[in-house]
C-alpha cells in the first residue's frame, strides 16, 4: 500500500501539466495575469490531448516529446497573432477614417508591457464605474465592511481620496513608502487572489483525502473499469487520439481523452507505475487547483474585485457536496468531473473579452484564447459545450433585453437594442442546431426519475442534489446571490444560466424518460449526477455575490466609529481570519459535509462486499505479474471487476470494459457464455485459440450495477480442462488445460 508521501511527486507533476503548457501560450498572447492562471489548465488539457489526435498523422508516438514540441509551437504562433493583431489594429486606427480610436487603439501591454492610460482601465478587472455593485452600489471603494473592499489592479492613489503616502508626510518618497506602496499593491492586484485560491487549495485537499482515503485507492463503480484500462492502454500503444481509440470499441470511434492523457503523461513524468495513485493525484490537482482558481476568478470578475466574494468562493469551493463529490462518487465522471473543473475560466476569459474598456487588438486576442480553451473543454468531455452555449445564450438575451428597455425609455439605442435581438435569436438558433450532435445514444440515456417536481426543485434552490445533505452557507449565500445577481445587468447572465441548469436538472430527475426530456438533457445522458454538478458552475459566483450584499449590509448597520475602525489593517486582517474560520466550520468543516463524504467515499473502500473488487479478489490481482508471463492473456468476468486486472497490474485481459461483453468479437462471446463447457463444446477451443487465451479469473463477487453475468465464466469448477494457479477466499486463477 502506497503512503500519502507517494502521492507528491505524481501531483507535482500533474500541475505542472496543467499550468506550464497552457501559461506560456497564454502568456505568449499577453492575457491579464488572472485570466491567463485561470486558462492555463484549459489550454493545456487543448494542446496534450490534441497531440494525441495529431501524433498518429504526423508519425511519432505521442509523449512527452510531441507535447513539448507542440507547446512550443502553439506559443510562438500565439505571439505572432497577438503581434499581427496589435500591428493591424494600428495600420487601421492611422488610416481608416470614421472608427472611433477608442476601438482601434492598441493595448501598450500587447507591444511594451504597458502604459499609463491603460492602467487606468486594467483589461483584466472591470473598473468600479462599469457596472454596479451585487447590491446596487456605485462605488465600491465607498464601503465600510473590510470584507467588502474593492481588490482591483488600480493603484491605490485614487482621485478624492488620499493616498497611503499622503498620511505619512515623513516618508513620502522615501524607500520605505515606496516599498509599502509597492506591497499594498501586489496584495491587491493578482498576487492579493493567491491568500483565497491557498485557502480553497488547502481545504480541498483535505476534502479528497477525507475522501479517497489512501492514495492508492480507486473507484469501485462502473466506469472506472473503462478509465483506468484507458490509461494502461495508452501507455503501452501510445495512441492517444481522441478520433481512433480502439481499446474497446472498433477502430475510428471517438472518445474524449483528455483526462487519460493527462495521467498517462503525468506517470511517465513522474515515473510511478500505480494508476489509481496517478489518477488520484490528478483528481487533486484538478479539484483544488484547477478548479478553485477558475471559480475563484470567475467570482472576482463578477464582484469587481471584492475580498467579500473571493473568500466565501474560496471556502465554499470545498464544501459544495454538488461538485466534485457528485462526479467522483457516480461513474466514476473523470472526464466530466475535468471539463467541469475548466468551465469557469473559459466564462472568465469570455467575461474579460466583454468589458466595455476593451481594445480591440486584445479582445480579439482574448476570445482567440477562449476558443482554444473550449477545444479543451471538448477534448477533455463535449458535454460541458453545451453549458458554456447556455451560458453565451443567457448573456446575449440579458444584454438584449436591457438594451430594449433602454431604448423604449430614452428613444435611442434602438438600433443597437434591434441588431443585439438579431444576434441572439443567431446565437440560439446555431446552438440549437448544433446541439444534437453533442446529445448522446438514446439507448444510455434512460435513467428513471427519483422525485417530484417540487422535490427536484427544493435540491436545486439549496444546491444539494441527488439528496445530498444540505450545506446551508452556501444554500443561504446562493439564493442571497441569486437575487442580487438578478437586479444587475453585469450579472443577471449569471442568474438566468443558474436557473436553466437548474431547471434542466429538475426535468432529470422528475420527468419520465421521454423523447422530449432527451432532446433536453440527452447531452449528458440524462443524468442528473452531471446536471447536478454543473449547478456548481454558476451557484459557487452567485454565493460570493451573496457574500458581498451581506458584507454591504453589515456595513451600513455599524455605527461610524465602528465603521472607521474597520478600516485598521490589522484589524481588517483578523477579521478576515476570523471570518475565513468561522465560514470553513460551518460548511468544509459541517456535519452534513462529513455526511456526505461518508458516504460517497464508499465507492473507494475495498471491502468483502465491494461492488466491483472485494478484497480476497484484489489480492489476486495483485499477484498477477508475478505468476503470469508477459505475452499470457487473461479471460475475466468485467462485471465482476475481474476486468480491473489491466489497468492496476499491466496483464492483458479480455475483455477490457463492461460495455464490451458480447459485442467485441464472436469467438469472446462464445468463452463468455461457454467457457465453463471446454469438455464438451466444440466451439470453445477454437474461441481460446483464436483469442490466445492462458488462464481465466474466477471471482464469485456481486457484478457492477446488479448488472448481467458471463454465464461461462461463474460456473467454473476445478475439473479436467482447468488447474488451480492461486485460490485466495472465493476468487481463483485458473490456467486453461483442456485445449493444450
Amino acid at each position: 500500500m502506497a503512503s500519502w508521501s507517494d502521492l507528491l511527486p505524481p501531483l507535482l507533476v500533474a500541475a505542472a501539466l496543467l499550468y506550464v503548457p497552457g501559461g506560456l501560450v497564454a502568456a505568449a498572447g499577453r492575457l491579464p495575469v488572472r485570466v491567463a492562471v485561470a486558462l492555463a489548465p484549459a489550454l493545456s488539457i487543448a494542446l496534450i490531448a490534441g497531440t494525441g489526435v495529431l501524433a498518429p498523422r504526423l508519425g511519432p508516438t505521442w509523449g512527452p516529446a510531441p507535447v513539448a514540441g507542440a507547446t512550443v509551437v502553439a506559443a510562438l504562433t500565439t505571439m505572432v497573432i497577438t503581434i499581427a493583431v496589435a500591428r493591424a489594429a494600428a495600420v487601421a486606427a492611422r488610416h481608416v477614417s470614421g472608427i472611433p480610436a477608442a476601438l482601434l487603439r492598441i493595448p501598450a501591454a500587447i507591444l511594451n508591457g504597458g502604459a499609463p492610460e491603460e492602467r487606468a482601465s486594467p483589461a483584466d478587472e472591470p473598473t468600479p464605474s462599469d457596472e454596479p455593485t451585487p447590491s446596487g452600489e456605485p462605488n465600491p471603494d465607498e464601503r465600510a465592511s473590510p470584507l467588502g473592499e474593492s481588490d482591483s489592479d488600480e493603484p491605490i492613489t485614487r482621485p478624492g481620496r488620499p493616498s497611503v503616502l499622503d498620511a505619512a508626510p515623513a516618508l513620502r518618497g522615501g524607500a520605505v513608502a515606496r516599498l509599502r506602496d509597492r506591497c499594498w499593491n501586489a496584495a491587491r492586484g493578482p498576487l492579493g487572489d493567491l491568500v483565497p485560491w491557498t485557502v480553497s487549495a488547502v481545504l480541498m485537499a483535505t476534502i479528497c483525502v477525507r475522501f479517497i482515503d489512501a492514495p492508492d485507492a480507486f473507484s469501485q463503480t462502473y466506469d472506472a473499469v473503462y478509465h483506468l484500462n484507458a490509461v494502461r492502454w495508452i501507455l503501452d500503444t501510445g495512441n492517444a487520439s481522441s478520433l481512433s481509440f480502439d481499446m474497446v470499441i472498433s477502430r475510428g470511434a471517438v472518445y474524449p481523452l483528455g483526462w487519460h492523457t493527462l495521467v498517462a503523461l503525468t506517470m511517465r513524468l513522474s515515473g510511478i507505475t500505480s494508476i489509481p495513485l496517478a489518477s488520484n493525484a490528478v483528481m487533486c490537482a484538478v479539484a483544488g487547483l484547477t478548479w478553485t482558481s477558475g471559480v475563484i476568478t470567475l467570482t472576482s470578475a463578477l464582484t469587481a474585485g471584492r475580498r467579500a466574494g473571493r473568500i466565501a468562493t474560496a471556502v465554499l469551493a470545498s464544501a459544495a457536496p454538488a461538485f466534485p463529490l457528485l462526479g467522483l462518487f457516480w461513474g466514476i465522471l473523470y472526464p466530466v468531473f475535468l471539463a467541469t473543473a475548466m468551465l469557469p475560466s473559459v466564462l472568465l476569459t469570455a467575461v474579460t473579452a466583454s468589458a466595455r474598456a476593451m481594445a480591440l487588438p486584445r479582445r480579439a486576442v482574448l476570445w482567440l484564447m477562449a476558443g482554444a480553451g473550449c477545444a479543451g473543454l471538448a477534448l477533455a468531455h463535449p458535454s460541458i459545450i453545451v453549458i458554456a452555449l447556455i451560458a453565451a445564450v443567457s448573456a446575449a438575451a440579458t444584454r438584449s433585453v436591457s438594451l430594449a428597455v433602454c431604448a423604449v425609455r430614452a428613444r435611442h439605442h434602438m438600433r443597437r437594442a434591434a441588431l443585439a435581438y438579431v444576434l441572439t435569436a443567431l446565437l440560439a438558433g446555431a446552438s440549437w442546431f448544433a446541439a444534437p450532435a453533442l446529445r448522446a445514444s438514446k439507448s444510455v440515456s434512460q435513467w428513471p426519475p427519483y422525485t417530484s417536481v417540487a422535490g427536484g426543485i427544493g435540491e436545486a434552490v439549496t444546491s444539494a442534489p441527488e439528496l445530498t445533505a444540505i450545506v446551508w452557507p452556501l444554500a443561504l449565500l446562493t439564493v442571497i446571490g441569486f437575487l442580487s445577481a438578478w437586479h444587475r445587468q453585469g450579472t443577471r447572465w449569471v442568474a438566468l444560466t443558474h436557473t436553466v441548469i437548474c431547471g434542466l436538472y429538475v426535468v432529470d430527475v422528475s420527468q419520465k424518460v421521454s423523447p422530449l426530456r432527451y432532446s433536453l438533457t440527452g447531452f449528458w445522458y440524462s443524468d442528473a449526477y452531471r446536471s447536478g454538478g454543473f449547478m456548481m458552475v454558476t451557484a459557487l459566483p452567485l454565493a460570493g455575490i451573496g457574500a458581498c450584499a451581506l458584507a454591504d449590509a453589515a456595513g451600513r448597520a455599524l455605527p461610524r466609529p465602528a465603521r472607521a475602525a474597520t478600516t485598521v489593517p490589522w484589524l481588517r486582517a483578523a477579521l478576515t481570519i476570523v471570518v475565513i474560520a468561522a465560514l470553513a466550520w460551518q460548511s468544509t468543516g459541517s456535519a452534513a459535509m462529513s455526511y456526505n463524504l461518508k458516504k460517497f467515499g464508499l465507492t473507494f473502500l475495498v471491502t468483502d462486499d465491494s461492488q466491483s473488487l472485494t478484497a480476497d479478489e484484489l489480492a489476486v490481482v495483485n499477484r498477477l505479474p508475478d505468476l503470469l508471463g508477459p505475452d499470457d492473456v487473461v479471460l475475466a468476468d468485467p462485471w465482476r471487476g475481474g476486468s480491473l486486472a489491466y489497468g492496476l497490474t499491466g496483464v492483458t485481459t479480455l475483455p477490457r470494459h463492461l460495455s464490451s461483453y458480447g459485442s467485441t468479437s464472436p469467438a469472446l462471446t462464445v468463452l463468455e457464455n461457454s467457457l465453463d463447457e471446454v469438455g464438451d463444446n466444440p466451439e470453445v477451443c477454437p474461441a481460446i485459440e483464436e483469442l490466445g487465451v492462458d488462464y481465466v479469473l474466477d471471482f464469485k463477487g456481486r457484478t457492477i450495477l446488479d448488472g448481467p453475468q458471463a454465464p461461462g465464466l461463474s460456473d467454473i469448477q476445478p475439473r479436467d480442462g482447468f488447474r488451480t494457479v492461486l485460490r485466495i477466499g472465493d476468487a481463483t486463477l485458473y490456467r486453461i488445460t483442456a485445449c493444450a
